[in-house]
């Protein structure tokens, strides 16, 4: 390899891991639980999503930046990167096992803000009958 060509990778590989370090993202760490308020009728895996969400309001720009199966309804700890200050999760009892929100899955979501120690905890989500989330 010459020199050249070296130098070549050495700086691509500075490059890459500059745009990598100033992406904005920071690892914060989500603790809760999914519960079955349908009685539990139906069977299934639990698909849970993470959405970092930048903005505010209706106008919040919303991005799925890590997805989780649960084997059931249950706690979860999951670590993600996250570029806004909030945080929406969203579960899924994935009967089909298609990995999203089919009519008649019960499903919930529960948006929280992002502690200063990148923190969420506590977060609750009920799975419901109720037409799916538009995307």
């Amino acid at each position: 390899m010459t020199t050249m060509s070296r130098s070549c990778w050495v700086l691509l590989a500075a490059a890459a891991v500059t745009v990598a370090g100033c992406s904005g993202a920071r690892e914060v760490a989500v603790e809760g639980e999914v519960v079955d308020s349908t009685g539990g009728a139906l069977q299934g895996v639990v698909v849970v999503q993470f959405h970092d969400l930048k903005g505010e309001g209706d106008e919040a720009e919303q991005a799925l930046v890590h997805t989780k199966v649960l084997d059931g309804v249950g706690a979860f700890d999951e670590t993600i990167e996250l570029e806004g200050d909030r945080v929406l999760v969203r579960a899924i009892r994935d009967v089909n096992l298609d990995g999203a929100c089919t009519d008649g899955e019960p499903w919930g979501e529960a948006e929280a803000a992002v502690e200063e120690t990148d923190l969420v905890e506590g977060l609750r989500i009920e799975l419901a009958s109720a037409p799916c989330p538009k995307e």
